[in-house]
């Protein structure tokens, strides 16, 4: 059973102290709300991201709950579903193919004491579960190509890295009118209506061993490509 405290820890700069002082190439990229989402260059084209969730009191802890390797520029929400790569959580690694599954929480309790704790112990987990994973995904999305996905989510970046400079601010800015348009319930038009979405469909499918009738990397490339540049 968890210890309950009654002591509210701002717990932020003690995170960010130990993601300095073991992975300094990691940089808090945002907090929003219960979340800090630290990302690091890979090269390539690729980020890796972590992300971690706090809970107050009265159990006062921390989570990993989405790590990744992708092609997300600025993954600003941490959601799964925008994120352009392969994600997984901690109590996955921690424990792939047996159940019960371990929580992956870890107590920073109210002390000095505890939060050293606390803070070793992510540090752990991450070198031990989520550095390994990195190297896989790394691996699969630059030299393999093991699954198709991957494939996929590689020549849709690449083609649409191409393409995308070529439109004027004037055609950004309908892209972008188009995606918000799209997301509302009784929506009239979407990012398919776009001029050039037929064009930037054929050219990846051209690219492809085997094309795709619907290709959903391209409007989530779109949205992390706008809110990166624009």
């Amino acid at each position: 059973m968890k210890n309950k405290y009654t002591k509210k820890i701002q717990i932020k700069p003690f995170l960010i102290e130990m993601m300095k002082s073991y992975f300094s190439s990691y940089e808090l990229m945002r907090t929003k709300g219960m979340f800090y989402i630290f990302k690091r260059e890979i090269g390539n084209g690729l980020y890796a991201y972590i992300e971690f969730q706090r809970e107050g009191l009265p159990y006062n802890q921390l989570s990993i709950t989405e790590c990744g390797v992708g092609y997300n520029h600025n993954w600003l929400n941490g959601q799964p579903c925008d994120f352009i790569g392969h994600i997984s959580d901690i109590s996955y690694l921690m424990k792939p193919n047996g159940f019960p599954k371990p929580d992956g929480w870890v107590q920073y309790g109210e002390t000095q004491e505890e939060i050293d704790e606390c803070m070793l112990e992510l540090k752990k987990q991450i070198e031990t579960y989520v550095f390994p994973y990195f190297e896989k995904i790394e691996a699969s999305l630059l030299y393999s190509h093991i699954m198709r996905d991957d494939e996929i989510m590689q020549v849709t970046v690449e083609i649409l890295n191409g393409e995308l400079p070529k439109e004027n601010p004037e055609d950004i800015e309908e892209i972008i009118r188009l995606m918000d348009e799209g997301a509302k319930k009784d929506a009239k038009e979407c990012i398919y209506d776009y001029k050039n979405y037929s064009k930037w469909h054929n050219l990846i499918n051209q690219n492809l061993k085997n094309p795709v009738e619907f290709n959903p990397y391209i409007l989530t490339y779109l949205k992390d490509y706008c809110q990166h540049y624009f």
